[in-house]
């Protein structure tokens, strides 16, 4: 008992000290945990929100295209094993405040297999995020004028060629010197 009693203290303070916010739904979705970091993420402390559905608390968004993106956990579940999606997603915190996560859940299985819940880890990349976005700006970008570099422009005028070859779409280019 003691051992157990230890094992369990050590695996809270573990999950405290992690950044990442760690939530653990039950096999319906329902939270039944939160660290610290998923507290301050979605802005609300465990006991306000434990039992209720993680869908009303947590939605996260395509960074490209602004639309909601599958709820991870819901996939997780319903497919019974792990799901990461690529790329970025945006979070609206309570405060109205946005941030960039990136996400992964995965199925927790009992001894007999059965399914018992799920865990939720989200990364915060908000700073990465806007790091990755101004390199690639300047990557195709003048910096002085802003305007797109050559290779961007070539590479437009390609994909421009190729999409009129394909679906008969037409386009037009104008030079100014």
């Amino acid at each position: 008992e003691h051992a157990l009693r230890r094992e369990k203290e050590h695996a809270q303070v573990t999950l405290a000290s992690i950044s990442d916010g760690v939530i653990r739904t039950d096999s319906r979705g329902r939270i039944e945990f939160l660290n610290p970091s998923a507290e301050k993420l979605i802005g609300h402390k465990q006991s306000q929100i434990q039992g209720q559905q993680l869908s009303r608390f947590y939605q996260v968004l395509n960074v490209e295209t602004g639309e909601i993106r599958p709820n991870v956990v819901e996939l997780c579940l319903a497919g019974r094993h792990v799901v990461e999606p690529t790329g970025v997603s945006t979070f609206a915190r309570l405060d109205g405040s946005e941030v960039s996560v990136r996400e992964n859940a995965a199925p927790i299985f009992g001894d007999d297999g059965e399914l018992l819940g799920a865990v939720l880890v989200i990364t915060e990349v908000t700073q990465l995020h806007a790091l990755q976005q101004r390199m690639t700006h300047l990557a195709t970008h003048d910096p002085l004028t802003g305007l797109i570099n050559r290779r961007e422009f070539e590479q437009r005028l390609a994909d421009a060629i190729e999409i009129s070859t394909s679906s008969h779409r037409q386009f037009a280019l104008c030079y100014l010197d």
